[in-house]
């Protein structure tokens, strides 16, 4: 099923607050949405190739070096990756690239990575699913610590760009979450 502006033309109860809608969002999200389904594929500097399907969730196959006591290995391991929730693109550099990695250590003490909705009041709103954005033109990447402090905070947008790191989301439904930064967008091909 795509997203229309007429499913949008209603309220959205997000995280207990209601959002309203209006057609100037809608007609941007729409827009976005219909960039990304003439996607083909984007591939990453580390040999991944996605692709998108008619609602904008992004799937595909991720490569990735393993490493074995530390020592990276040189063969590439191949996985399939389940359509996500959600997936944005930011230019990261070194510093903020790390900054995003730290948080998938364990003990949690580096802060959690969010896609996160910039609204009017300058408040951030956490979006865990493309179809709870209400306005794409404010999306960031961000670091939440101790849910309360932000330590990054970076704009992103959800049309793959070359240059800009992927960030992953997808939901469990037992609850959990998985989460992934990914390479950089070295190439994006069109359908026909």
């Amino acid at each position: 099923m795509r997203y229309s502006t007429k499913k949008w033309n209603r309220k959205n109860k997000i995280m207990g607050k209601e959002i309203e809608q209006n057609s100037e969002n809608n007609e941007k999200l729409e827009m976005v949405l219909e960039q990304l389904r003439k996607i083909e594929s984007f591939t990453t500097d580390k040999g991944s190739v996605y692709s998108y399907d008619a609602d904008g969730h992004m799937s595909g196959v991720s490569s990735s070096r393993r490493s074995n006591f530390g020592v990276p290995d040189t063969m590439p391991v191949l996985e399939k990756k389940e359509k996500q929730d959600i997936t944005v693109f930011a230019e990261l550099d070194f510093v903020e690239l790390e900054a995003v990695k730290a948080t998938f250590k364990p003990g949690g003490k580096h802060g959690s990575p969010r896609v996160i909705e910039a609204q009017p009041d300058n408040s951030a709103r956490i979006i865990t699913n493309i179809s709870e954005i209400t306005d794409p033109e404010r999306l960031a990447l961000g670091i939440i610590k101790d849910g309360k402090e932000w330590t990054l905070f970076k704009k992103a947008t959800l049309v793959p760009t070359k240059g800009f790191n992927h960030f992953d989301w997808k939901s469990q439904p037992n609850g959990a979450h998985e989460r992934s930064i990914g390479g950089k967008v070295t190439e994006i091909k069109y359908k026909k």
